[in-house]
């Protein structure tokens, strides 16, 4: 029993962070199954041989003295059965045994993982709301659980502040008249009879919309900027130019040569052009990343969307999510 659950335990996790880290996969229902599919093999594996040790040294005739008649213990049964039946003997009943405990595995870490993400979803949803509600008192003046628009544009802009990073993705500017903008479109989707004001529950049902939207227009910013001769696609010298602006070798010197830098880009541009393809490629190689350089392919906004959700330990994931972090618009 503590074998099975620590090789079980040791292996789910190593197992999904490992497709997560290639950029397989992304958390949800088949990465679930495939971690735990791996880790239920492993198990039978390492849980196997001890099965049959068990069973032969349980089912060996008993002597008057309540001793075994063939073996002594556990490991000299082991050694006994080593040399007379050779290391295949360990397996026997291998099939049986994965089969009974694949699905148990598999059915508890996926129902584990559906567990985990739903608390999550509504612990955020829960801190979410009750951050909006002190926003929307705030701006309900009079109390009448109503806000009118310039109170909405005033609420939104000060829930959703335009961040700063190390690129200025968006003016000022800019960025009001992308609420605005958003705001009229969602004001006219909510049930609410009023389109000059809006009660806390069309409010918050207008922010969760919008926090989609902005991420997208966030999204969109970002590519924008990368794509510096506005072809609407991102070359490799595009996306190289973007992880030195934000992530520059000055502030890495002391842990890595000039060489090991541009080394790390590519291999991040390996995992970023895998992702945007969606396994379209045969794998994050060299050789993809070849034929990158040499402009045989580009990564649209659509590519770039999947990259940046794809891969999470890049720099430009990292940057970007913790730029829309900044304004309260996280992926959700």
């Amino acid at each position: 029993s503590a074998i099975g659950t620590g090789v079980n335990m040791a292996v789910y996790t190593w197992m999904r962070d490992y497709i997560t880290n290639k950029g397989w996969l992304k958390d949800g229902f088949t990465l679930d199954v495939s971690a735990s599919f791996m880790s239920s093999l492993a198990t039978a594996l390492m849980t196997n041989p001890v099965d049959v040790v068990r069973t032969r040294l349980y089912n060996q005739p008993v002597g008057a003295d309540g001793k075994g008649l063939r073996y002594k213990s556990g490991i000299d049964a082991a050694i006994r059965i080593f040399q007379k039946e050779g290391p295949a003997a360990f397996l026997k009943g291998f099939v049986s045994s994965f089969m009974r405990l694949g699905p148990h595995f598999v059915l508890t870490f996926v129902f584990l993982e559906q567990l985990r993400r739903l608390s999550a979803r509504y612990r955020s949803d829960k801190v979410r709301n009750q951050q909006m509600r002190i926003v929307f008192n705030h701006f309900d003046q009079n109390r009448d659980g109503r806000i009118d628009m310039h109170e909405i544009r005033a609420a939104f802009l000060q829930a959703f502040p335009r961040p700063r990073c190390e690129i200025d993705l968006i003016t000022e500017e800019q960025y009001q008249e992308m609420i605005e903008r958003q705001i009229i479109s969602l004001v006219d989707k909510t049930h609410s009879s009023n389109r000059e004001s809006l009660t806390f529950e069309d409010f918050l049902e207008a922010s969760k919309d919008f926090q989609q939207i902005m991420r997208l227009e966030h999204q969109r910013a970002t590519f924008d900027v990368i794509d510096v001769n506005k072809d609407g696609l991102l070359s490799y010298e595009e996306l190289t130019t973007a992880l030195k602006i934000i992530a520059p070798y000055e502030l890495q010197e002391r842990e890595m040569t000039r060489d090991q830098y541009e080394k790390t880009l590519d291999l991040d541009i390996q995992k970023m052009i895998y992702a945007a393809k969606r396994g379209s490629l045969s794998s994050p190689s060299a050789t993809g990343m070849k034929k990158f350089k040499q402009g045989a392919f580009s990564i649209t906004f659509e590519e770039f969307v999947h990259m940046i959700e794809g891969v999470e330990d890049l720099q430009l994931g990292r940057a970007l999510d913790a730029w829309m972090r900044n304004a309260g618009i996280g992926a959700h």
